[in-house]
């Protein structure tokens, strides 16, 4: 229990710093404040005024995320298309270098078969000169090995009679040669040709597929840009339409409480002037485990600016229920570091009877099976947070998603 000099004090300053929040999140909204006449108490057109700018907000959200999805759908199927052409000009790389092995090989053979001609024509020129002695002279023999195919020579049964076998068998094999180095040059020749062309082809077809792919990651890039001013102009629409509706029902309340007060005063003397006494003091007013609350508050926005962790519960960093656990544990309330069964760790609140120090639980179907996170109310329509990774423990509006959350008072 706190005392009453220090339950005043810290319930001033807390006071203070809501009220500075909500001035925060009312500046930083995109509706002129001027717009606001009365923000105690905002009128029907104003609040209306504040949905439709949701509803706008919303809708273009809703239209430039389409938009996304149709350019990431681009950028995938560039991306595939880049990863084929790709793969076909390496496959092109790889053909043009065994192309070149086969063409090395072939130049080589060519490069034998000549110097195989070679000796076959020295060879054959010193039979020739071997008969010309002995015979007083080869003339014939000399056309067959200078002619450019002597096969042709070859059918003259006259020669073929002088010559005999050996010089034949060796007119052949000089034809042959000729043929194998003419065939290797025109092979390696050919794939050279061939395997360069198809690499230049594919080439171009990897840098045009590659380009497509850039400009399909720089429209994404775009829309993303445009997606997320969007959303922030949305979540800054949502909290001024929050804190407009919360500051409905506070005046709501306060006209009650105003009412209920003048009431039970008008009561009291009354009866004060039919037992003919005088007016008697009573107790100041009462919020049931306020002082366990306050704790529990102070504690949490003492935690202002600690980061976000996954499953830590404090001193040094917190997630969503972990703030919760250690912040409760100050008032000496010990929850579970679950979301789900802190929201049944207490009385379940409606919204418009939320009081300070209230759990406030956000669902993905409005209902305790898809609650995701937690955070504590903290009054003017505002809640203090451990929200997700990168973004540290902070205050923002309890309406900042559009969603209606879930209450809970753990005492």
């Amino acid at each position: 229990m706190i005392r009453s000099g220090e339950r005043r004090r810290s319930s001033a300053r807390r006071g203070r710093l809501i009220a500075a929040l909500v001035i925060g999140l009312c500046g930083a909204v995109l509706i002129a404040p001027s717009a606001v006449a009365d923000p105690r108490n905002p009128t029907d057109a104003e609040i209306a005024q504040s949905k439709q700018a949701v509803s706008d907000r919303a809708a273009e959200v809703g239209r430039i995320t389409a938009a996304l999805v149709r350019a990431q759908a681009n950028v995938a199927s560039a991306a595939q298309r880049a990863e084929v052409a790709a793969e076909k000009y390496n496959k092109a790389r790889v053909d043009e270098q065994i192309a070149t092995v086969s063409a090395t090989a072939a130049a080589k053979e060519a490069t034998a078969a000549q110097a195989q001609l070679q000796e076959m024509t020295a060879r054959l020129d010193k039979v020739a000169a071997s008969n010309y002695k002995s015979a007083g002279g080869l003339g014939p023999l000399t056309a067959v090995v200078t002619a450019d195919d002597p096969a042709d020579v070859l059918h003259d049964a006259g020669l073929l009679a002088v010559m005999g076998n050996r010089q034949v068998d060796g007119l052949k094999e000089l034809d042959r040669a000729r043929t194998r180095r003419a065939n290797a040059l025109s092979t390696a020749r050919a794939a050279l040709l061939k395997q360069a062309a198809a690499r230049r082809a594919a080439e171009s077809a990897k840098h045009a597929a590659e380009r497509a792919q850039a400009d399909s990651q720089r429209i994404a890039a775009q829309y993303t840009a445009q997606q997320a001013d969007l959303q922030t102009k949305l979540a800054a629409a949502q909290a001024h339409a929050g804190l407009l509706v919360a500051a409905r029902k506070a005046a709501v309340a306060r006209a009650r409480a105003a009412a209920a007060a003048r009431a039970a005063a008008a009561r009291a003397a009354a009866s004060a002037r039919r037992s003919g006494g005088g007016p008697r003091g009573g107790s100041g007013h009462h919020v049931p485990g306020g002082s366990l609350a306050a704790i529990a508050v102070n504690a949490a926005l003492s935690q202002l600016g600690k980061p976000y962790v996954w499953g830590a519960a404090g001193p040094n960093s917190y997630d969503c229920s972990g703030l919760m656990l250690w912040s409760y544990a100050h008032a000496g309330i010990y929850l579970p570091h679950f979301s789900g069964y802190q929201y049944q760790s207490g009385r379940h609140i409606p919204l418009g009877a939320l009081i300070p120090g209230d759990m406030v639980f956000y669902s993905f179907n409005g209902s305790p099976s898809g609650i995701h996170h937690v955070a504590m109310y903290i009054g003017g329509g505002s809640i203090v947070e451990a929200p997700t990774q990168g973004i540290p423990v902070h205050v923002r509006s309890m309406y900042y998603s559009g969603i209606l959350p879930l209450g809970t008072r753990p005492y």
